[in-house]
């Protein structure tokens, strides 16, 4: 998590500068504006440096915990932990789930033995996408390991809660009920 701390702030480093820079020339005296297409070619790099220390440290969380997990395209890590019998949720459902979430270093978020049981539709934003692909992927009485990279979870800005920003998170959940 010290590491992942470090990267967020390599990150603004080379991200604030920039946004200054571009901010303050936008008087444009003698020094040279910076167009829009650099910045954006500057904060596309600086994504993909996030993304790839994100992959590498859950990366590292695997092997540390000797799992086995898939890997979507969207870099979702997902291990069926217990297999149910029950059908598989399409996009038109709601969904009720059990969870608990955890950042990677351990500390526990939110739990549904104290929250209760989460409930969600399958084709609406009120959960994080990640969580969403997880579940998408299980069937009724399933239980999973997930892994959510913040751009599958809540992003940049943490959810002002629990969840700090730009975090990695780990969901155990088991699929209740499809409606």
């Amino acid at each position: 998590m010290k590491n992942n701390a470090i990267r967020v702030f390599f990150v603004l480093v080379l991200i604030f500068p920039l946004l200054l820079i571009t901010s303050c020339t936008s008087g444009q005296e003698n020094g040279e504006k910076m167009d829009k297409q650099k910045l954006k070619e500057h904060l596309i790099r600086a994504n993909k440096i996030n993304v790839k220390n994100q992959s590498d440290d859950i990366d590292d969380y695997i092997k540390r915990h000797h799992l086995q997990m898939d890997t979507t395209a969207t870099g979702l890590r997902i291990k069926i932990e217990k297999t149910g019998t029950g059908p598989q949720p399409q996009s038109k459902n709601t969904v009720t789930v059990n969870y608990i979430v955890s950042l990677l270093d351990g500390t526990e978020c939110y739990r549904s033995d104290s929250l209760g049981p989460l409930t969600f539709s399958m084709n609406h934003d009120d959960v994080p996408q990640g969580l969403r692909e997880a579940v998408s992927k299980m069937s009724v009485g399933d239980k999973a390991l997930a892994i959510l990279p913040s751009h599958l979870g809540y992003g940049l800005t943490g959810d002002a809660n629990k969840i700090p920003s730009n975090a990695t998170l780990v969901y155990q959940v088991e699929l209740l009920k499809i409606e």
